[in-house]
C-alpha cells in the first residue's frame, strides 16, 4: 500500500512490548512463545545483539514475561498445582533495577453471612 509519508506518520504507531506486570490477572494455561530481537550491545555501541524473550498476547498485544516471573511462578506452583491465575508486582524501573514477584491469586472470597455454612 503507498501512502504519502504525511499519512504514514498520521498513521504511525510505535511497536511496543508491555510486560507482565501490567497485566491485572493472568491465567497459567496462556499461550507463551519465543521471542527474539535486535538491541544495543552495552559493550560496543556499534553492535547489536539479538535478545530472546518470552511472550504472551493479550487482546492483540504482546507481554514480555521476564524469567525472574516464570522461576517464582515454577515454585509457587510446586506448592500449588491448582493454582490457575496469578498478578506480577513490579517494584523499581531499568533493566537492573527492576524486581517482580508473582503474587498468586485465588477464587472468588467467600461472602460472610450471618447463615451458618453446612
Amino acid at each position: 500500500m503507498e501512502e504519502s509519508i504525511k499519512q504514514g506518520a498520521e498513521n504511525y504507531e510505535p511497536k511496543t512490548t508491555k510486560v507482565i506486570s501490567d497485566l491485572d490477572k493472568v491465567s497459567v494455561d496462556m499461550v507463551m512463545r519465543d521471542d527474539e530481537y535486535e538491541a544495543p550491545d552495552e559493550n560496543d555501541p556499534n553492535k547489536t545483539k539479538k535478545v530472546q524473550q518470552k511472550l504472551i498476547t493479550v487482546e492483540g498485544v504482546d507481554y514480555r514475561i521476564p524469567e525472574s516471573v516464570l522461576s517464582q511462578l515454577k515454585v509457587q506452583l510446586k506448592e500449588n498445582s491448582e493454582l490457575k491465575h496469578f498478578k506480577v508486582d513490579r517494584k523499581g524501573t531499568g533493566q537492573y533495577d527492576t524486581k517482580y514477584t508473582v503474587v498468586p491469586l485465588f477464587g472468588s472470597p467467600i461472602l460472610e453471612t450471618s447463615e451458618p455454612q453446612v
